[in-house]
Formats: C-alpha cells, sequence, structure tokens
C-alpha cells in the first residue's frame, strides 16, 4: 500500500505531466491549490516526497508544446532549503535541451525565442543544479548550449565554472548506466575509455548543420541560419 508522501508525489507529478492548454487562464484551479500548498505542508521535508517533488520539476521543463515556467517556479518556490536539486545531474540539460528556435527567429539571438530559459536556469542553479554534470546522453549543459548557439547562456555557464575545455570527456549512456547502477550497489565499475565531445565542433555544427530545434515545417533546419538572407551577413565573430 502506498505511503501518503508516494499518493501526493504522484498526484503532484501527474499535475505538471497534463497537456498545456490555451484555454487555461490561471496556474491552478482553486482546489489544485488548496491540495497543492497541503501537501507540502504536510510532506514538503519527506525524503520520500523529495524524488516526486524533483521529477514535477523535470516534467515542467521537458513539456513538449510549451515550457511550463510558471509552474516550475512555484515548485521550486516550495523548497525552503534551496538545496532541491542537489545531487540532481541533469535538470539544466532538460531545461537548455527543451529549448525551440520559432521560425520567425531564424538567425537571431536565441534568447528572442526563449526569454525565460536564463532566469530559469539561474533559478535552478540557485537550488543546487550542477553545472558540471552530465545526463544519460553524456553532455553536459555547456554542450546543450553550444548546440542552441545562445551566447550569454554559454558565457554565464562559463562564469559559473563550467568546463571550459573545447573537448571534454562525453561518457555513453551505457557506461552511466553501469556507474550508477553500481553506485547503488555499493559497488565499482572499471571505467571505460570515454568518448570525447568537442563544443566547439558542436557550435559550428549548429551553424551550418540541420538541428531539430525550430517549430512546425521549419524542424531540421540550421538554427543559426536564416535562409532568407546569405549566410556570410551573419555575425560569426561570437562563435
Amino acid at each position: 500500500m502506498a505511503s501518503p508522501e508516494e499518493i501526493a508525489g504522484k498526484w503532484l507529478v501527474s499535475l505538471c505531466s497534463r497537456k498545456p492548454s490555451a484555454e487555461r487562464d490561471q496556474l491552478l484551479t482553486n482546489l489544485e491549490k488548496i491540495k497543492f500548498d497541503e501537501f507540502f505542508s504536510l510532506h514538503g521535508r519527506s525524503p520520500a516526497f523529495k524524488t516526486y517533488h524533483v521529477e514535477a520539476v523535470r516534467r515542467c521543463l521537458a513539456k513538449e508544446l510549451r515550457v511550463d515556467y510558471p509552474m516550475a517556479r512555484a515548485l521550486l518556490e516550495k523548497d525552503e532549503t534551496g538545496d532541491l536539486l542537489v545531487g540532481e545531474r541533469d535538470l539544466l540539460q532538460v531545461a537548455i535541451k527543451r529549448a525551440k528556435i520559432e521560425p520567425g527567429y531564424l538567425g537571431e539571438d536565441p534568447k528572442k525565442s526563449n526569454p525565460e530559459l536564463l532566469g530559469m536556469v539561474k533559478l535552478l542553479m540557485a537550488h543546487g543544479a550542477a553545472v558540471n554534470c552530465f545526463d544519460d546522453g553524456g553532455h553536459s549543459p555547456l554542450a546543450y548550449s553550444c548546440m542552441l548557439g545562445y551566447q550569454e547562456l554559454f558565457r554565464f555557464l562559463v562564469e559559473a565554472g563550467a568546463d571550459i575545455s573545447t573537448v571534454q570527456p562525453r561518457r555513453s549512456p551505457e557506461q552511466l548506466a553501469k556507474i550508477r547502477k553500481a553506485a547503488r550497489d555499493g559497488k565499482t565499475v572499471e571505467d571505460e575509455p570515454k568518448e570525447q565531445s568537442n563544443l566547439l565542433q558542436i557550435t559550428l555544427d549548429a551553424l551550418i548543420s540541420p538541428q531539430e530545434i525550430v517549430d512546425m515545417t521549419w524542424v531540421g533546419w540550421p538554427p543559426g541560419v536564416n535562409f532568407d538572407i546569405p549566410l556570410w551577413d551573419l555575425d560569426i565573430r561570437a562563435t
């Protein structure tokens, strides 16, 4: 039988997993707001509930149609100790990877398409999200910022201590799975040779190679290139 913490946590994750609706003009209904506050009042300090709390933040940031930044902020406001995301390894990657370039803003600053992204990254870090970590794909937050071509975000991560090495170690998803399973079991595993991720190559690919970070019929077009103007009209000095 599920504990009260698990029941509350599953409700929270379900709440944050629903598809966004253009008809909703408020973050939560009155009943949802009451339950939301009550569950955090009762279980907010429970380790079991914390797992669901983190997953709820992740679900808000990973939504396909529209990132639920307001709900993500509401969840982080409930983190009274400010350490909710300490030890988590993929929150920044989830937030940055989800960012898309709107068709009308091809070739322009990614901030125009994602005005809330940098603020959310700062907020996640304020609650313990690590800047030097690898997700299940073996990528760091800095690598995803290069893919997006977001110069201001890149510079912020570097100033926050991100590994600036042009060539970074990259563990494959299979290697990461073995290491994490061994850690859970209290064992050690022989570290296999790491792959390498070249941030300069990733940045150049973001300018001239197809990337699926734009919407509608533009999917597959390079995020840094507007095909309505010559390529060399772009400012490549930042690259």
